[in-house]
């Protein structure tokens, strides 16, 4: 359900997730929805897990910047030296 443009998630076993507005990164989930967020906090009392879709998508990119460096190697060109070349 989504209240005051928070949107609270059902999740296993009586869980509840809540992800704030600012934490939605511009979606609105809609009823039935699967959506794919990154655990913020969670707490224990309330059984309610803390979800942020704006984190999830930075670490998502995060990683695939990662990977992307990772098959350059260790280049050793400069700018200078592309140019060049040209």
């Amino acid at each position: 359900k989504v209240e005051s443009g928070d949107a609270y998630v059902e999740l296993n076993q009586g869980l509840e997730g809540f992800l704030p507005k600012k934490e939605l990164d511009g979606l609105v989930p809609e009823i039935g929805e699967e959506i794919e967020a990154e655990v913020r906090s969670i707490d224990d009392k309330e059984r309610r897990v803390m979800l942020s879709i704006r984190f999830f998508h930075r670490s998502t990119e995060k990683q695939a910047l990662e990977d992307f460096r990772a098959k350059q190697g260790d280049s050793t060109a400069t700018l200078s030296d592309i140019l060049d070349k040209k």
